[in-house]
């Protein structure tokens, strides 16, 4: 039997979630449909949360060594990507439970499957399993979120050659790790691995990183970034003429 629902929401990233939640509150029925079965969306899992904490975590490793000064402070790369993981894992899932309990709490139904439309009103949904759900709805927000581009100079093997979602899996910290295209994700990158103890290059085709912001920005960003130990490479090839 098909489903008659005032709002249905593909995508379960805080776009998504919010507007579910909001409608919710409103009084209407709502499906939220998630092709994953993990809620949150790339912003959780891939995204800014995974990436903060990263950051945060190559900061207390620098504020440790800086605390002792003179007196070296190693641990061994193997550990410190583990602990690194962990630590990431816990809060993601944090997150994750979050999500499902704020939806929860307000009546939203949630379905693990692919979306499709078949009219402007009708969305066809395939589960897991292969099962065919089939529900209607008065209006739908589509909140799919993005991937990582995949450009053709490269072959991605997600061990060597990695994307913005793979690079959160590494089994080892590199000794050394080129990173192709300057913007916010690939800057933050850099800065993250660096501090971590990684010699880091950053590749783009403009002579400043952040090039979409304010070249001021840009300008303290690239000083900083030489402050690090870090190199950057200003180079328009067929390797990265994509950024």
């Amino acid at each position: 039997m098909s489903l008659h629902v005032d709002l249905a929401v593909v995508g379960s990233g805080p776009g998504g979630t919010s507007a579910a939640i909001q409608a919710a509150q409103l009084g209407k029925r709502v499906v939220l449909i998630e092709r994953t079965r993990k809620l949150g969306g790339t912003h959780v899992h891939h995204g800014a949360i995974p990436r903060k904490l990263l950051r945060e975590l190559a900061l207390e490793l620098r504020d440790v060594r800086a605390h002792f000064g003179a007196l070296e402070v190693t641990m061994d790369p193997g550990h410190a990507l583990a602990y690194l993981r962990e630590r990431v894992a816990t809060v993601v899932q944090r997150n994750e439970d979050k999500v499902a309990a704020q939806l929860d709490e307000v009546g939203v139904r949630r379905i693990h499957g692919h979306a499709r439309f078949i009219s402007p009103h009708e969305i066809c949904i395939v589960h897991p399993d292969a099962a065919v759900q089939q529900l209607r709805a008065d209006v739908t927000v589509l909140a799919a979120g993005s991937r990582p581009q995949t450009p053709s100079s490269f072959e991605l093997d997600h061990e060597h050659v990695l994307d913005r979602d793979s690079i959160l899996s590494l089994a080892h910290l590199p000794s050394a790790l080129a990173i192709i295209g300057a913007g916010v994700t690939g800057s933050e990158y850099a800065c993250i691995f660096a501090t971590l103890g990684v010699e880091v290059t950053l590749f783009d085709k403009n002579v400043l990183p952040l090039s979409r912001l304010e070249s001021e920005i840009g300008e303290r960003f690239l000083e900083l970034f030489k402050d690090l130990g870090l190199e950057q490479a200003q180079k328009k090839s067929e390797y990265c003429e994509f950024t």
